[in-house]
């Protein structure tokens, strides 16, 4: 097994201002990066590990994507599977993070662990792009002790409240305020509800090679407030679960067997098939080619109707 070497104050020197956009500090980058790749790892299979999260990890190079300044890098892990594909469907389009595109998990709660030039935050954190769980956040936020029950959690978990005017600052939050930073989250108000450990450069260096276990034990520690703060099907103050199969059966009501129809999402994305059945809850067997696969009706464009070809 791979002994974790820790985080040098020095290496984050690669994140000044001055070096932000400069191609000739990737590799530097490169490194860090693995090391939150290794730390993400020790995550998914210690305590996240029965969530079954995605991850992924911002990229080091300054690109379009990130504005062009590579001023941070920052590992997430974020819901997946059908749940995912529910939130996602119901996100509003359009809503950027700062001066770049939001990373795929930001429009998810998630859990967080970043590098900057003043050292590493590790927590959960709420993006003001992910509108499905503010919104639904913010409905938990108005039941009595809601806000109070999550100071309590980060409490315990040696954790702080802390809120992102903009894509780089951060302030700490007095725990009684954490209702109205998800207010300010829903108006849009702010970047980011962030509830988690700052570890300034020489702390974080301090830990050396126990860096992994004693943010795991945060992470663990605040497993109970992701439960809260996030949108499932089980703590669905939205109707996402009602509307979703409203939603369904009225795109499987615009198809019928015959249709020729175009995938909008997934591995066969940009295909076009034939409908070859209605299934139940929405769902349609296409033929593409040899091979019959099932979609959700909403993932379908009709390109030409069965009844339109039987008139011409």
């Amino acid at each position: 097994m791979t002994v974790f070497e820790g985080i040098r104050a020095e290496e984050l020197e690669v994140f000044a201002p001055s070096k932000w956009s400069s191609h000739a500090f990737n590799r530097q980058r490169l490194e860090l990066k693995l090391k939150l790749a290794a730390l993400g790892k020790q995550f998914l299979e210690g305590p996240l590990k029965r969530l079954a999260l995605e991850n992924m990890l911002a990229d080091e190079r300054p690109s379009i994507f990130n504005g062009h300044r590579a001023d941070h890098l920052a590992w997430f892990g974020f819901r997946t599977g059908s749940e995912k594909n529910l939130v996602e469907s119901f996100q509003r389009t359009g809503v950027k993070t700062g001066t770049r595109e939001p990373y795929q998990a930001e429009l998810h709660i998630h859990f967080f662990a970043g590098l900057d030039k003043a050292g590493m935050s590790c927590g959960i954190r709420l993006a003001r792009t992910a509108r499905v769980d503010i919104e639904n956040a913010s409905k938990l936020a108005a039941e009595t002790g809601f806000a109070e029950s999550l100071a309590g959690i980060a409490e315990s978990a040696g954790a702080s409240a802390y809120i992102a005017q903009d894509s780089t600052s951060l302030s700490e939050l007095p725990s009684s305020t954490i209702a109205d930073a998800l207010e300010r989250l829903e108006k849009s108000q702010c970047d980011a509800l962030f509830i988690g450990r700052m570890l300034d450069a020489s702390s974080m260096e301090e830990m050396g090679e126990h860096l992994p276990d004693e943010l795991s034990a945060v992470i663990s520690s605040l497993l109970p407030a992701y439960q809260k703060l996030a949108w499932s099907r089980g703590n669905d103050k939205l109707g996402l679960v009602s509307k979703s199969k409203h939603r369904a059966v009225q795109a499987a009501a615009r198809l019928q067997e015959g249709d020729e129809v175009r995938v909008l999402s997934g591995l066969a994305s940009g295909r076009v098939g034939v409908v070859e059945q209605l299934l139940k809850r929405g769902q349609v067997a296409v033929r593409l080619g040899n091979l019959v696969m099932n979609f959700p009706a909403e993932s379908l464009e009709v390109v030409s109707s069965r009844a339109k070809r039987k008139n011409t």
